[in-house]
């Protein structure tokens, strides 16, 4: 499995406090740069089977049905992390703090405080959910050179753990702007946004 994160936006209309991408979340030291044909770009030279769409919120963005046009006709495997905004394809949608209106998957983000109501809701309404929490990296995975990719809005590629790699470069031109290609390594299950992404695979 090759798994891409992109992060389509830096824009959400939330501001929770315990958002994994806080530091570049509405910062207008990060302005949005990537568009539908950079994504299309980065996908066809990084060529993953399986891409998690996410942000910022995802669906405030005009150009995301078109995105996923094109991930279906490639046949990629893929969902799209969201607070719910708005209606998508293949949602997953994080329970903040009112139920969500939008989901194909409720997402429930384990010990905040009303995790174990919500996932007993979810129980009793049939509502098909997964629990993620925000865990630390494991010992192999920091030892490891690239475990996984995420392109940022500010046009960068990043690791799955938010942090920028040292060795590769702007995607404007993808392709030939990069140091060399990304070598897809094998990801430790314990990293956050690797696992979260297994745990909502299961029975899709």
């Amino acid at each position: 499995m090759k798994l891409l994160f992109i992060s389509i936006t830096n824009h959400c209309n939330r501001s929770c406090a315990y958002c994994p991408v806080k530091t570049w979340r509405n910062n207008p030291n990060f302005p949005d740069s990537l568009t539908l044909e950079k994504c299309i770009k980065a996908i066809e030279f990084l060529n993953p089977t399986h891409i998690e769409i996410t942000g910022g919120e995802p669906t405030s963005v005009q150009w995301l049905d078109n995105l996923l046009d094109y991930l279906e006709s490639k046949g990629i495997i893929y969902l799209v992390k969201s607070n719910g905004l708005k209606r998508c394809r293949n949602q997953i949608t994080a329970w903040h703090d009112e139920i969500p209106v939008y989901y194909d998957k409720m997402l429930i983000i384990k010990n905040t405080p009303e995790w174990r109501e919500k996932e007993h809701y979810c129980k009793e309404h049939g509502i098909p959910y997964g629990i993620i929490g925000f865990n630390n990296l494991c010992e192999e995975c920091r030892a490891s050179n690239v475990p996984a990719f995420f392109m940022c809005p500010d046009g960068h590629i990043k690791q799955c753990h938010e942090m920028e790699s040292d060795s590769l470069r702007h995607v404007d031109h993808i392709g030939t702007d990069l140091e060399r290609p990304p070598v897809w390594k094998a990801v430790c299950a314990s990293c956050k946004a690797v696992n979260d992404y297994l745990i909502f695979l299961e029975n899709n």
